[in-house]
C-alpha cells in the first residue's frame, strides 16, 4: 500500500471538506427554492377568486374550460381536481353529494388500440430489448397484444 505524506492526507480532508461545505450549500439553495414555489403556490390557492366556473351546457354536458369569473347564469362554480393525470387517465365532470360540480378522475375508457400503447414499454427500452434480445422483445409486445386484442372495445 503507498504511503501518504502528512500534507497530502491534509489536502485531500481539506478537499473534501470543501466538497462537503459546497454539497451542503448547494442542498441549502434547493430547499430554499422549493420553499419559495411552495410559497408560490400556497399564493395561488390564497388568490382572492372566488373559485372557477364552468359552463352548463345540458344534462352531463359542460363547456371544455374553466375560467375565473362567471360570464352568466349558465356558468356554475366547480372545484377542480388538484393533482396530476396521468396516462391512462381522464378527468371528468361530476355533482358530488352537495350537488356542488366538481372534476373527478378516472381510468379512461380506451380502445385496444390506446390500451397496447399505455402498456408498450417506451421506445428506449424496446429498441434496448431488441438489441440484447430480439425474442424476448417479440414475446412482451406479443403478450401485450394478446392481452388487448384487435376488435374488443
Amino acid at each position: 500500500m503507498p504511503k501518504y505524506t502528512p500534507e497530502q492526507i491534509k489536502e485531500r480532508n481539506d478537499k473534501v471538506e470543501t466538497e462537503m461545505l459546497e454539497a451542503q450549500k448547494q442542498y441549502e439553495i434547493e430547499q430554499e427554492q422549493a420553499q419559495i414555489q411552495k410559497e408560490k403556490q400556497q399564493a395561488k390557492l390564497d388568490n382572492s377568486i372566488d373559485g372557477y366556473y364552468v359552463q352548463v351546457l345540458g344534462d352531463n354536458e359542460y363547456g371544455p374550460q374553466m375560467v375565473t369569473t362567471k360570464k352568466d347564469d349558465s356558468y356554475e362554480l366547480i372545484i377542480p381536481f388538484v393533482g396530476q393525470v396521468t396516462k391512462g387517465y381522464e378527468l371528468y365532470v361530476a355533482r358530488n353529494d352537495a350537488g356542488i360540480l366538481e372534476q373527478r378522475i378516472r381510468e379512461a375508457d380506451l380502445d385496444y388500440a390506446g390500451k397496447r400503447k399505455n402498456e408498450y414499454p417506451k421506445l428506449a427500452d424496446q429498441l434496448d430489448m431488441i438489441y440484447h434480445d430480439i425474442d424476448a422483445w417479440r414475446e412482451t409486445i406479443k403478450e401485450i397484444k394478446n392481452r388487448n386484442p384487435k376488435g374488443e372495445e
